[in-house]
């Protein structure tokens, strides 16, 4: 499968809003397109180091909640890609683990903190606060 041509100024000039790994490029470039469509803004991946890497220009507020709004996506895409390699036997639990890791790891790291609620793991639901 053959994807668009990267968005060289995005590449040279965005900032990072996401790093990631274990997601086929398929898959992420789902991802990517889905949140693009939802935030308007110019977002593109690329590979860094064997790790997708996610960079933005615009407004980075919008991008960040389409990141969020959209984490399922990401999360089905890096179970799947787990599964289908078959060669870390992790259970449910443990791929669910390294998932919450990934957005730790960008909740500091590319400033996704304020966009995330720590005890619901993601977009924030009322019930978990009882």
């Amino acid at each position: 499968m053959s994807f668009p041509p990267c968005d060289q100024e995005v590449f040279d000039k965005g900032e990072v809003v996401f790093i990631t790994n274990t997601i086929r490029s398929v898959d992420m470039e789902a991802w990517i397109c889905k949140v693009r469509e939802d935030c308007g803004e110019r977002i593109d991946w690329h590979q860094f180091g064997g790790r997708p890497v996610v960079k933005a220009l615009g407004n980075l507020h919008r991008v960040r909640k389409a990141l969020i709004m959209n984490r399922k996506m990401h999360d089905e895409g890096y179970k799947k890609a787990i599964l289908e390699l078959q060669v870390l036997d992790w259970s449910e639990e443990k791929i669910n683990e390294m998932i919450w890791n990934i957005w730790k790891y960008n909740g500091t790291e590319t400033n996704l903190s304020s966009y995330m609620c720590m005890t619901c793991h993601g977009i924030c639901l009322p019930e978990n606060h009882k």
